[in-house]
């Protein structure tokens, strides 16, 4: 009776895990591989939007004519003119004429909902070989974000050993909790504190310009400085968590054996501990370098003028030029070529997905 149970609440569970799956991931992305292969022709229905503008148009200048037609009426009857009366009583009925076949013309041509033509194409993927500047866009966002990761796991390991390796267990609490606070903030309010620090008249160029060090301010957000700290930032807690657990995992004694037999500390990490934590190295490099790839605000807010990421580029054609097959294929695109790099990590890491995820 038990056994048939645990099998019904399985089965209830693995039901429950792949509507979840269905839902928030492969619903959208399969919604979005359908939309990068339609192209929408908005010929006609341009067509259509300007010939019911233009009709409109010409009953409100029929409308007008009939105010400025009245007034002159009401000026000449005043003045005793009866021909100019006359003459203006006709214009005003012929005008009325025209605002009522223009009016009712448009009304019955803005009922008419005449949708823009979609088709099948392959056109959007080719956009990003056709504009270069597209592919010129990719290709930096690919090895920036590679860049900034290395960057990112070499600024983070000394957090994660010190953590896991330096300091009292019955302290480590309160630097979790001096790490992850600055994560309740949304990334925007971040990026925003990040510019203001690197900004002309920020923080670290009134320091370097006090120190005498600099004699005018650098501009930090456009030469990517501003651009890389920020992303490691935001990206230091995903960074320092699997890392911080495989540490963990390395035997105390192991470390104390190399420094007894005269390692240097350097040769230590190097040849003793990196080595038995490149899974946790692995997985934080893999999950800052998608978030990197694919984040929009921290590029947008700290990468100057001179850097467009190529997420600002996905979000253009979503947002402003309303092609959304474009967008959708240049999303595709992005995912295809993030998965291909994931790869390419764990062959270099000589790493199981199954073990990288332990």
């Amino acid at each position: 009776m038990t056994d048939r149970y645990n099998v019904k609440i399985r089965i209830i569970l693995v039901t429950l895990v792949l509507l979840w799956a269905m839902g928030l991931f492969m619903a959208p992305l399969a919604r979005l591989v359908e939309e990068s292969f339609v192209a929408t022709d908005y010929t006609d229905y341009n067509k259509h939007a300007t010939l019911v503008n233009e009709t409109y148009k010409k009953s409100l200048i029929a409308k007008y004519k009939i105010k400025a037609y009245n007034r002159k009426l009401q000026y000449y009857a005043q003045h005793k003119k009866p021909q100019k009366v006359q003459y203006l009583e006709k214009q005003i009925q012929k005008q009325r004429a025209i605002y009522v076949k223009y009016k009712t013309k448009g009304d019955l041509l803005a009922k008419r909902h005449i949708d823009p033509k979609r088709f099948f194409t392959v056109k959007n993927y080719l956009n990003l070989l056709k504009i270069k500047a597209h592919g010129k866009i990719l290709l930096k966002t690919l090895i920036y974000s590679a860049l900034i990761t290395i960057l990112g796991v070499f600024l983070c390991y000394p957090i994660a050993y010190f953590l896991a390796k330096v300091i009292a267990v019955n302290t480590r609490g309160l630097f979790f909790l001096a790490i992850t606070t600055p994560y309740f903030l949304t990334e925007i309010l971040k990026g925003l504190a990040w510019r203001i620090i690197f900004n002309k008249h920020g923080l670290i160029n009134s320091l370097l310009l006090h120190w005498k060090i600099i004699d005018a301010p650098i501009s930090f957000l456009e030469n990517h400085v501003g651009l890389a700290f920020g992303m490691v930032y935001v990206s230091a807690l995903i960074i320092i968590v699997p890392m911080y657990n495989a540490l963990q995992s390395v035997d105390d004694h192991m470390i104390e054996a190399a420094r007894d037999l005269g390692a240097s500390t350097p040769y230590t990490h190097i040849k003793i501990i990196i080595p038995s934590i490149k899974n946790g190295i692995a997985v934080s490099m893999i999950f800052a370098y998608l978030g990197m790839v694919g984040t929009y605000a921290i590029p947008a807010m700290l990468g100057g003028n001179t850097t467009l990421w190529y997420s600002e580029l996905i979000y253009q054609y979503f947002g402003a030029a309303g092609e959304w097959g474009i967008g959708s294929a240049y999303a595709i695109i992005l995912i295809v070529i993030t998965m291909i790099c994931v790869f390419s990590l764990k062959g270099v890491f000589k790493v199981n997905i199954s073990k990288m995820v332990r």
